[in-house]
């Protein structure tokens, strides 16, 4: 009865392996990554709770609650990282013990096949040799060609277990940090690299809206300037740094004089900017654009698909019983009660986030590059084995060879004077 048990734990434990290792168990993980990776470049990652509930009103709930926020981190998404390197580990182990196997599979099934027969024996193998096969080791009469082939499918799982291994470690240890830079101001990065924001604009040379940052990049320890542009889904690579175009801000600016001295102000948002609190003026914003009419008076564009090409500043006047709401282009100045509010051109600050990769990033590109290889030998390299004696020859491959075999078929019909 023990017997029994035991044969059945064997059988039980060798079909969990077998499913662990099999093809439809990790492509049901690769699909279960890339909804969820799906998911993940859908819904911006890493942000806070209101930012979901103010962009993702209708299903806010749902991304907090799953933690659709922080998916690259979740136990499920890790859990199936983790169980397809399971997969792929056994698989590389499985087609090694089927490489070791593969010469005495084909020299076992050179014995079992008939020969075809073959005018001239010394001929073939010469025909061999230029076509790429060489003797075989202590058998002058057996050819091979191609028998890299073999290990084709072993590198490829170890190609895919070596990306997902390295993806993951550079995308976990992968840092980044966000910074603001007002146009014609500097920030330092950590390295020494120093990035001054020259200029930033939202539409390219053809009209087109855009998110352009005109850089100048000056590297640690150089005085030599480098002019760079920065747009969006085209990051910059500034030395240990890459640079991405995040977002960017448009700040109104307001110089207010009164009896007590004068301040400047950076305007983003709608904020009490009162000089004489018997007087108090709110600014609400910038209107993107405005053209000036005959009699003086201003028209206002809302319309902020191409930037903001003329903006213009919006005012609330507060009174005792009203409120009057006026409009100011830059450069313009008005007085209310013992205060001067002069409005100059805003100011446009670019936010760049600032990522510093693993330094592993070169296995990363040597993982593709012998995936690239592995593919090449498992679907362009056949193993083949041919023998050649007085009874003719047996040709054994790991898959069927049309053209050899052709080949082989027609040589009989080449004439001994003609090229082979």
């Amino acid at each position: 009865m023990n017997d029994i048990d035991n044969q059945t734990k064997k059988n039980w434990m060798k079909g969990v392996f077998r499913y662990l290792r099999s093809m439809r168990f990790g492509i049901l993980l690769l699909v279960i990554i890339i909804f969820f990776s799906l998911i993940g470049s859908l819904i911006p990652q890493g942000r806070s709770v209101n930012f979901y509930t103010q962009n993702f009103a209708p299903i806010s709930d749902l991304i907090v609650a799953f933690g659709l926020g922080e998916i690259f981190t979740s136990p499920l998404f890790i859990g199936a990282l983790a169980l397809l390197c399971l997969n792929l580990i056994l698989c590389t182990i499985a087609r090694l013990r089927t490489k070791s196997n593969l010469l005495p599979t084909l020299q076992r099934r050179l014995n079992q096949l008939a020969a075809q027969p073959v005018e001239d024996q010394e001929r073939l193998q010469s025909w061999l040799t230029r076509r790429g096969f060489k003797a075989m080791p202590g058998s002058a009469n057996t050819f091979a060609r191609g028998l890299a082939g073999a290990w084709g499918s072993a590198l490829v799982h170890l190609s895919f277990l070596l990306i997902l291994l390295v993806g993951a470690y550079v995308l976990y240890t992968a840092q980044s940090t966000d910074i603001t830079i007002f146009t014609g101001e500097s920030q330092t990065l950590p390295d020494g690299s120093r990035i001054t924001l020259d200029r930033f604009h939202t539409q390219d040379e053809a009209g087109r809206l855009d998110y352009i940052s005109d850089l100048s990049v000056t590297p640690p320890g150089s005085t030599e300037v480098q002019n760079l542009r920065l747009r969006v889904n085209q990051p910059l690579r500034v030395g240990n740094y890459t640079l991405y175009q995040l977002s960017y801000s448009l700040y109104g600016r307001v110089v207010i004089a009164g009896p007590g001295g004068s301040r400047e102000m950076l305007l983003e948002g709608p904020r009490d900017i009162t000089m004489d609190i018997t007087a108090p003026v709110l600014y609400q914003g910038l209107f993107p654009d405005y053209t000036t009419e005959a009699d003086g008076s201003y028209t206002v564009s809302m319309d902020a698909s191409n930037g903001y090409p003329n903006p213009i500043y919006l005012l609330d006047l507060v009174q005792e019983n009203s409120t009057e709401t006026i409009v100011v282009p830059p450069g313009n100045q008005f007085e209310l009660g013992t205060a001067i509010y002069h409005f100059s051109d805003p100011v446009s600050s670019s936010v760049i986030r600032v990522k510093t990769l693993a330094p592993m990033l070169w296995v990363l590109y040597a993982a593709f590059g012998l995936l690239t290889l592995a593919l090449y030998l498992t679907f362009f390299v056949v193993p083949t084995l041919i023998s050649v004696d007085s009874h003719g020859y047996r040709l054994a491959s790991s898959k069927t060879d049309p053209m050899l075999q052709r080949e082989l078929a027609e040589f009989n019909l080449v004439s001994k004077d003609e090229p082979l």
